[in-house]
């Protein structure tokens, strides 16, 4: 079982470091491995897929990048499962984040903090059309419980 994890672990890791940089990990890597995330997100596919062997050699940054780079074709990225039904343009901002996360020289990616500004503004996007009342969050960010859900000590 542990080898399994372990095989598991290594395999998702592998795909999310920078490519030619293994073992120099810093923020501008943390800064790649989230624009993977955020394509993983976008696509719908996973960045190794067992289903093309795991150590295939179109990743799937190499398959998106082309789609990412030609603001024509950047919505052929996303994932067909979500039926058109996403505001345009907010996916196209997302998609230009990925991108710019995923720039092969770490000098030109930019700092997390700025990806964070970014996705603030794209949710509060008035082209994102609003389903759900936003969740109130205590002073500590966390959702507080119903109140019949509590765990009271007896």
């Amino acid at each position: 079982m542990e080898a399994n994890v372990l095989s598991f672990l290594t395999t998702c890791s592998f795909s999310l470091i920078v490519p030619n940089q293994a073992g120099h990990l810093t923020p501008k890597s943390d800064v790649y491995s989230y624009g993977v995330v955020l394509l993983e997100l976008l696509s719908g596919r996973r960045a190794m897929d067992e289903e093309r062997g795991g150590f295939d050699d179109e990743t799937l940054v190499d398959w998106a990048k082309p789609f990412l780079i030609d603001s024509r074709r950047v919505l052929r990225i996303m994932d067909t499962r979500l039926g058109g039904q996403y505001p345009k343009k907010a996916a196209q901002a997302a998609a230009a984040l990925a991108l710019q996360c995923l720039h092969t020289d770490p000098k030109n990616r930019p700092p997390m903090i700025d990806v964070l500004t970014t996705l603030e503004k794209l949710i509060t996007s008035k082209d994102i059309p609003r389903t759900a009342r936003p969740v109130k969050l205590d002073n500590h960010g966390i959702k507080p419980m119903n109140s019949s859900y509590r765990i009271t000590k007896t």
